[in-house]
């Protein structure tokens, strides 16, 4: 005899009540205002930063003719890009810039070859060169340049290769702008929060893809 032993059915709103429902549903929007309450003060400073860069007026300053912008030290987009691009520099030096490294032995039990390492580099190089990852890199560097901290998105992607119908499958490296992220600012760090919410706009073409 066999002791089969069958798992327990995941997290799923349909087996919760409609009271359970709007618990969840007050909690989440609860975490969301108290955050939009605490980074007030910061969203100001982000959009400040953000003219900054794109040597801008600030729309709270007053219309003074004598300066061409009111940078806070009138060198935030030089130093910024230099910043992103020297970080982009070290990050993408090395041809290719990652390496596989192999840690066990492969799902039929053997160990991998190095033809077959080399193909799954070759792979991953092809899928980021689908995606454009180094452009979304530089970008999202840029980000982190101007306002200390980026949040990036990792979703898997599925989209047809131009000119066949082939589909080419791969993690795409999406930015989040931080000012639509929500996370628990009681905490020190971002990385130690509980929840993280994005407010995503998606049309209904995603929708249906995300089905």
């Amino acid at each position: 005899l066999f002791n089969v032993i069958i798992p327990q059915q995941g997290f799923s709103l349909s087996r919760h009540s409609q009271s359970d429902k709007d618990k969840i549903k007050d909690e989440i929007l609860d975490k969301i205002r108290t955050c939009e309450n605490s980074l007030n003060k910061f969203y100001g400073e982000y959009n400040e930063y953000a003219d900054a860069w794109r040597v801008q007026r600030s729309k709270n300053y007053g219309n003074n003719p004598k300066s061409l912008f009111n940078s806070r030290t009138g060198e935030t987009h030089r130093a910024v890009e230099a910043l992103c691009t020297f970080w982009y520099r070290v990050l993408t030096a090395n041809d290719p810039y990652f390496e596989c490294v192999v840690e066990g032995l492969s799902p039929s039990g053997q160990p991998l070859t190095p033809d077959q390492v080399y193909a799954i580099e070759q792979i991953i190089l092809k899928q980021n060169n689908f995606v454009n990852f180094r452009k979304k890199l530089l970008v999202s560097l840029r980000s982190a340049g101007i306002f200390g901290t980026a949040i990036v998105e990792e979703p898997f992607i599925q989209r047809p290769v131009s000119g066949s119908r082939r589909y080419m499958e791969a993690t795409d490296f999406v930015l989040s702008p931080l000012i639509k992220s929500f996370f628990d600012t009681n905490m020190p760090d971002m990385a130690l929060s509980d929840f993280m919410a994005n407010a995503d706009y998606a049309t209904a073409n995603r929708i249906l893809s995300l089905a």
